[in-house]
């Protein structure tokens, strides 16, 4: 009489097989990714100007300041924060964000990107600025580009007080 049933190498080969696919489809998922929004800091405008003396650029980031749900808010709390950095590269100007505040800048909420009066004058200024931007993935084609009605685009920014809405 014939023994009927998986040869012994059958069985390991196959019990060998399962655990290295589960071993390699655990890694894959979860958010390997994810950043905690406490560790974020969200822009919501970006003004980019000249030095004239240095001529390195000065980028001037506005990011909101969440207000805390349930608790009563001060009147007098501003709805956004103003950071200005001298860097040579928006690049560079992030990085040197995110050691100035410990927080991790994140360009996905942009609405606005300001430009100075001698940024445009400027050869060639306008147009690898523009790309630099460009070449962040957070940022949105929707996002508008203006030019300063005041002197500087830092000018402009700190002169605007963006409303947050309360729920």
């Amino acid at each position: 009489m014939k023994k009927i049933g998986l040869p012994k190498n059958s069985f390991m080969k196959t019990t060998a097989s399962i655990l290295v696919l589960l071993i390699g489809i655990v890694p894959l998922c979860g958010c390997y990714d994810n950043r905690d929004i406490e560790d974020t800091a969200y822009a919501i405008a970006v003004g980019v100007d000249k030095d004239e003396n240095t001529g390195s650029l000065i980028f001037s980031f506005q990011f909101t300041n969440p207000l805390t749900t349930g608790e009563n808010t001060d009147p007098q709390n501003k709805s956004v924060n103003n950071i200005s950095i001298d860097a040579d590269n928006i690049f560079d100007g992030l990085e040197s964000v995110k050691r100035f505040i410990g927080k991790t800048p994140s360009l996905s909420h942009l609405k606005l990107i300001v430009f100075s009066k001698s940024i445009t004058n400027s050869d060639g200024y306008l147009k690898n600025i523009c790309e630099d931007f460009i070449n962040i993935n957070d940022v949105r084609p929707e996002t508008k580009i203006c030019i300063a009605s005041t002197d500087t685009a830092k000018e402009y920014l700190y002169g605007v007080n963006p409303s947050l809405e309360e729920s």
